[in-house]
Parts: C-alpha cells; structure tokens; sequence
C-alpha cells in the first residue's frame, strides 16, 4: 500500500498528538488523546477490560469473563483528525495488528463518525481471527495484520472532512446471544493515498453455489464498465492462490456473473479485475469455494425412493445419503434446516400403522448424521396437497436420529416422508427403514391367500377363498402402473408389458389390503 506523508501539511490544521493518526502509528497510553467508550467504557475489572488504550499500549476485552446474558459494547475512539488538506489523497486505510477469538460474525469492527448525519458509520468488520488465539489473556497470542478496505473521502462535505474521527469497537450484542470471547489491538495506523487509476475491486463473493453452477458478484470502486474473470478449477489442476492472468471471461458489463458448466463437487478460485478501459486494476482473490455435489435422485419428492414395510427396522434397511441435495422448500415442523432435505415413500400397511426410523449406516455404522423427519399424506400425489401426519428430530434411540411412530393411516394409502439433516452442514450416510411387526400375520391367512410364481414372466395368479375385490400395482417409486377389479376368488394379472423390476402388488380381499413384492423377470 502506498503511504503519502501529509504530516507536515496537517501539523498546521491540527493540534497535538492529532498529527499522529496520519500515517504514523497512533500513541496509546498515558497522554494519549484518545478515548474509550461504550456502555462498558467504566469496566474496572481487569480481567474483563484486560488492556484500556488510555493506560497501556493495547486495547483488549474477554467477554467470555464479562458472562452471558449481559450487552456489551466498548470502542477505542480517536481525536478529530482534519481531513481538510487531503487533497488528491481521498483514500484511507487502517492498517492494525489484532488478535480476534469470534463466536459470531459482525461483532468487532472499525467505524468512522459522519460529521453531517452526527452518526457512527461501520467502515468494515472483522470476520477473520488469529488461529492460535486463546480464549483468555488475548494480547499474549501472536496478532494477525489487518488492512481495511479504502474508505473514499472525495466528495465528502467540508463538515465531514474536518470532523473525522475513527473508533475500534467491539459489541457482542449483534450476536444474539450476547456473548462472544474477545479481542486485543495494537497501535492502529491511519494512511492516504491517492487512489489508482483503476481501482481494485472489493468485497468478492460467491454464492448460490449449486452443483453445475454458482453466482459471483463484487463492488466497484472506481468508474468500470467491464470486469474480466477467471476461474480456476483447483480440483482440475490449478494451483491454489495462483491465477494465471488469462481471462476465463473478459469484458463482462455486470458486477456479477453466474458460473455454468462446473464439475460436481470440484474445488474453485474466482478471480476479478475491472477494465478502465486504458488500463486495468489488479487480479483481486481468489474466492474459494467447492461446487455441490450432484443431486440425488430423490432430492424431490417425485423421485421418492420406495421403502418396503418389513417386520423390524432391519427389514428392508436403505443406506442413504443427502449429498448434494437441495432444499424443496416445506416448512419444518420440528425444526433445522431444510437445505438438504431428501424424499421416500411407502404404501401403508393393512392395519393402517408404520414406524419409520433413521440410524447409523449400515456398512460404515458412522453415527455423525442428525436426522430429521416428517411425513405427510397427500390428496393426489407429489403435485397435490401434501399434509403432515408427523415430525421427529432426536426420537430414535440410536444417536442423534430420529423415529416416527404413525397410527390410524388408512390402509394401501401413498406415504411420504422428507428426511434432512437438522443443521443443514452434514452429509454423512444413514439408513432408513419402514416396519410393523403386525406384517408378520397377515389377516390374508384367513382367506388362504395365495400367489406365484414369484419371479413372474407373464401371469401372476392370486387365488383365495373369497372374492378379490382389487388388485393394484405400483413400481419401486410408488407410481401405480396397473389396476384391475376381479370381484372373483382367482385373478390372473398379465404382467408381460411391465420392465423388469421389483412390483409391489396391493391385493382387497374383504375390505383388508395386502401388499406383496413381486419381481418381474
């Protein structure tokens, strides 16, 4: 960063120690003119004010001391500095070592006071800490070197520019819960300078970050029109923190760019420089970031994946995953985030009961997903009026899973149930399985209910000692593909024009429903 010395201009518009916050390190400790403010600027503790700028050279607060449950704000505040003489130079920068243990975003930041609103402004916040950063004693940890972004002073009014003043502040009533770790400065440092002829772009980010895709977006800080962009496949073969300089895509007229084609789950850089038409800013990033994995195939719930009532939960056990699944947008009822929730589906046993139960996977037995589950019934399908019957998040007993025990459904009806993790950050496998111990006698024994063969070529037979009222027969994803009424006690059901594949078979003898699992060969 360049450093322009205005400090003998500003020694005749300021008055003692103001010169200092020009270029030079501000002076901290006894005589400084600096002053400390806050609703915890009286904090006398020194375990919780470890360092107050006005006695020693540091400026450090542990709100993990200060406790829970209490706001607090305390900001280190410099004099006036005149701005006047500025001229050209109508960037500013600060440039301080700090040491910053966060909990939370947006709770440390610089600010500039607004001479014409009479108002503190946020200039930037600080969302980066130290690695090594204790949770106590914050000054004795080794500081990271912060450089603001440019705060542009031209055009600023005569009042504004006579009236400057920066402050430090730390306030942990932004995070909610009022209360964060804490944070330690160093001397901070003021510079101008004269701003570039194509300044650099700020405040990069991509979001929206899908599996073929993701959006890019920036600030400008001079007067482009167009931008060139590169990104950088790292999975592919790019270096980390390298972009070789050759636009991916040049002369681009938006402050934002939607990246296509992108390869699932691969690792980018997105780099930018604005084009000032005679000369160019610098290459600004890279942003980091690692397209989503593909989709499956029921990330919606008309790609529901069939589950099969068994007895116990290891009837029938799925593995599963919600990598790369997106959110289908339903309101939880038993809360989390739906970012990644996936779709099953079942048809409801004949005495109208099933328990559905995530857990462990059943070939790693990893542990790490926190389910969450609701099943819903519908008055057509997946298109028509989904209604919740049921939500769980922690019921299972098995870790942090979770177990919906339904009742009084009606018997052959199409269940759905929506599973996503409840912090919406994990994607570790699981299983899932449908069960009623009651399938193991089936009221069909009364009726000596038969069938076969099983695998089916053609014709399956179904015969038994009163009439078969209906036969219906859906595929693995629930679809109902076939449907006859026999009303006679032995139906043939011609199975020839059906794909290879597993079936299930809803047999009504009596008004009570069985259903069977065939496989077409």
């Amino acid at each position: 960063m360049k450093k322009i010395t205005l400090i003998s201009l500003l020694l005749m518009f300021s008055l003692g120690l103001t010169a200092q916050n020009i270029n030079n390190a501000a002076v901290w400790g006894p005589g400084t003119v600096w002053t400390v403010t806050g609703s915890s600027a009286g904090e006398t503790d020194p375990l919780i004010f470890e360092a107050d700028p006005t006695i020693v050279t540091n400026f450090a607060w542990d709100d993990d001391d200060a406790g829970t449950g209490v706001a607090n704000d305390i900001a280190a505040e410099s004099p006036v500095i005149d701005l006047t003489p500025a001229g050209t130079e109508t960037w500013l920068r600060v440039t301080v070592d700090v040491r910053h243990n966060w909990i939370g975003d947006n709770t440390l930041f610089i600010e500039y006071w607004d001479a014409d609103l009479g108002a503190w402004v946020t200039w930037q916040s600080f969302i980066a800490d130290t690695a090594d950063t204790p949770f106590d004693n914050f000054c004795t940890s080794v500081p990271d070197t912060f450089v603001s972004m440019q705060l542009n002073i031209a055009g600023w009014t005569p009042t504004q520019l006579s009236g400057f003043r920066y402050r430090l502040l730390y306030d942990d009533a932004l995070l909610g819960d009022n209360w964060g770790w804490g944070m330690c400065f160093d001397q901070p440092t003021l510079t101008s300078e004269t701003p570039p002829t194509c300044p650099d772009p700020i405040g990069l980010a991509v979001t929206n970050i899908l599996d073929v895709s993701a959006d890019f977006a920036w600030t400008e800080t001079g007067t482009a029109a167009m931008w060139d962009i590169e990104l950088v496949d790292i999975t592919g073969g790019g270096t980390p923190g390298v972009n070789t300089g050759v636009p991916t895509t040049d002369d681009h007229g938006a402050t934002s760019f939607g990246f296509i084609g992108l390869t699932p789950s691969n690792d980018y850089e997105a780099w930018v420089r604005a084009d000032c038409g005679g000369s160019q800013s610098n290459w600004v990033g890279p942003v980091a970031f690692t397209s989503a994995a593909t989709p499956p195939a029921n990330d919606e719930c008309d790609g529901a994946i069939g589950l099969t009532p068994g007895i116990v939960y290891a009837d029938n056990q799925m593995d599963a995953s919600s990598a790369g699944a997106t959110d289908s947008g339903f309101t939880n009822s038993c809360g989390g985030a739906a970012a990644n929730d996936i779709w099953f589906t079942l048809v409801v046993p004949f005495d109208g009961n099933i328990t559905i139960e995530t857990g462990p996977d059943e070939l790693t037995g990893d542990t790490g997903y926190d389910s969450a589950m609701e099943a819903y019934t519908s008055d057509t399908d997946c298109n028509g009026t989904l209604t919740s019957v049921g939500c769980d998040d922690d019921g299972a007993a098995a870790n942090l899973f979770s177990l919906l025990d339904l009742t009084g459904l009606t018997p052959g009806s199409t269940l759905y149930i929506r599973v996503w993790e409840f912090g919406g950050d994990q994607f570790e496998p699981f299983s899932i399985s449908a069960y009623n111990a009651l399938l193991s006698v089936s009221e069909f024994e009364l009726n000596n209910f038969k069938y076969f063969p099983n695998p089916v070529n053609d014709n399956l037979s179904l015969s038994a000692q009163s009439n078969i009222q209906k036969v219906e027969v859906f595929n693995i994803v629930g679809q109902e593909v076939m449907k006859m009424t026999p009303n006679t006690m032995e139906a043939d059901v011609n199975m020839n024009a059906l794909s290879q594949g597993s079936y299930f078979v809803k047999v009504t003898i009596n008004d009570v429903t069985e259903i069977i699992k065939i496989i077409k060969k």
